[in-house]
C-alpha cells in the first residue's frame, strides 16, 4: 500500500501530530492513494479529510517502506512518502473514525518522546537546524 503523509509545520516550528486509530502513537495525519491519484493530490485529499486543513506541500522529505510495522494495527507492506508542508487554510476539524486527538510538537522534543512515532523523518527534517514556515 503506498501511504503519504504531511509533515504540518506552523509559524513556531512545530509539527502537527496525531493520535490514530491505525497507530501505536502519535504520528503525522496521512493515509493511502487511491487508484488513478496523484502522490500530491492524494496527500491533499487525506490532510482534508483527516484534519479539514488545505496544504501546500513544498518538499518530499523522507521515503521508504515499512513492512508489517508493529505500530501499525494490522499486516502490511507500506511504501511511504513523507513531505514538508504548510497549510494553506483552515481550521483543525479531526475526522473522529480516523483521528482522535492531536498536538503541535516541537521536533527537538519530538524525538526524545517515546509516543512518537516517524523519528527518521523528523531527523531528515531538522538536518541540524531548526525548521520554519517560510
Amino acid at each position: 500500500m503506498v501511504w503519504l503523509s504531511p509533515f504540518i509545520v506552523n509559524n513556531k516550528g512545530e509539527v502537527l501530530y496525531c493520535r490514530s486509530v491505525k497507530w501505536k502513537g502519535l504520528v503525522p495525519p496521512g493515509g493511502h492513494v487511491e487508484y488513478g491519484e496523484t502522490l500530491i493530490d492524494a496527500l491533499k485529499r487525506e490532510t482534508r479529510e483527516e484534519t479539514g486543513l488545505d496544504i501546500e506541500p513544498i518538499k518530499l522529505i523522507n521515503a521508504g517502506e515499512m513492512i508489517e510495522p508493529e505500530e501499525f494495527y494490522k499486516p502490511y507492506h507500506l511504501v511511504y512518502f513523507h513531505f514538508l508542508c504548510r497549510t494553506r487554510s483552515g481550521t483543525i476539524k479531526l475526522d473522529n473514525r480516523e483521528l482522535t486527538g492531536y498536538e503541535w510538537v516541537d521536533p527537538e522534543v519530538a524525538l526524545k518522546r517515546k509516543d512518537i512515532l516517524a523519528k527518521d523523518t523528523l531527523r531528515k527534517l531538522l538536518n541540524g537546524k531548526k525548521i520554519t514556515r517560510s
